[in-house]
């Protein structure tokens, strides 16, 4: 049900998925179970969107981090989109357009 995923990576517990959606406008999470299926998929952090495409605007998500304060990493055209432990926009670490961050890590 992730339109395009790309960039995904776990909480240092393993209980949370984390998963950039290129064709989303939301980092998305997923509770982890003990068996390794996913469950509760939520919205948890709304990009800051640049990427048009024929259909609007996408968030281009690609790279994917957390730290060790659960502060989540996504690149994206806008640059490296920073959000809190909960979810919270935080900040976009610019980066010039036509050269946007891939990767992080």
């Amino acid at each position: 049900d992730v339109r395009r995923p790309n960039g995904i990576t776990l909480s240092a517990d393993d209980k949370t998925l984390y998963i950039n959606d290129w064709d989303g406008a939301y980092l998305l999470t997923y509770d982890v179970q003990p068996d390794g299926t996913l469950k509760n998929r939520k919205n948890f952090g709304k990009y800051t969107l640049k990427e048009e495409t024929d259909h609007g605007l996408v968030s281009g998500a690609d790279g994917l981090c957390i730290d060790s304060k659960g502060h989540t990493f996504a690149t994206t055209p806008a640059g490296v989109q920073v959000f809190s432990a909960k979810g919270e926009h935080l900040a976009d670490i610019g980066a010039p357009y036509d050269m946007p961050p891939q990767n992080c890590g």
